[in-house]
Parts: structure tokens; C-alpha cells; sequence
């Protein structure tokens, strides 16, 4: 099985916008729309499952993505997952799937 490794830089704009909220005050619900530029150039259309709470320091969050555009012209479609439990690492585990 042959693997390789790409590399792609750029910028993104992203728009989240609230959704109504639910039963539970505590979770926050949000659309996102993504337009990445660069060696990307794509689209993003997804959701956002956030949470707080009134302790510092204690939030998470995990969205799913579905990604369509182009990596250095190459036309791509992706699904991307997010998820973090701790902001103070301002850190983002992702998985991509194609």
C-alpha cells in the first residue's frame, strides 16, 4: 500500500451562525459555513455541538464538516471532524475521511 503526505496552506472565513437552542440551556448549537483560500480552495457546510459550563475553564466542543473544493487543483470531497474538550490547549483534533 503505497502512502504519501500533502501539504496545503492558506486562510479560511468562517461563519457560525446560532441555532435555536434546545432543552438543555448548557449546549449551544451553531451552523458553520467555510470558504477556504490557498493551495484549498473549497467550501464548507456543516454543524456544531458546543457546551459550557460556569466553571472556568470548562468547555468542548465537536462539529462535522462536509468539504468540497479543489487541494493544489485536484478536486476533492471530504468529511472533517472536530472535537475538543479542553481550550485552555487550544489544540483541535481533527480526522478527515475522503
Amino acid at each position: 500500500m503505497e502512502t504519501f503526505t500533502m501539504t496545503a496552506t492558506g486562510s479560511f472565513d468562517v461563519k457560525l451562525t446560532p441555532l435555536p437552542p434546545g432543552e438543555d440551556a448548557a449546549l449551544g448549537r451553531f451552523t458553520i459555513d467555510k470558504q477556504f483560500h490557498g493551495d484549498l480552495e473549497a467550501t464548507s457546510k456543516g454543524q456544531m455541538l458546543a457546551f459550557s459550563s460556569s466553571v472556568k475553564g470548562s468547555a468542548g466542543y465537536a462539529a462535522m464538516e462536509h468539504v468540497t473544493g479543489a487541494v493544489h487543483g485536484k478536486r476533492h470531497v471530504r468529511a472533517a471532524a472536530q472535537r475538543d474538550h479542553d481550550p485552555r490547549r487550544r489544540r483541535v483534533d481533527s480526522h478527515r475521511r475522503a
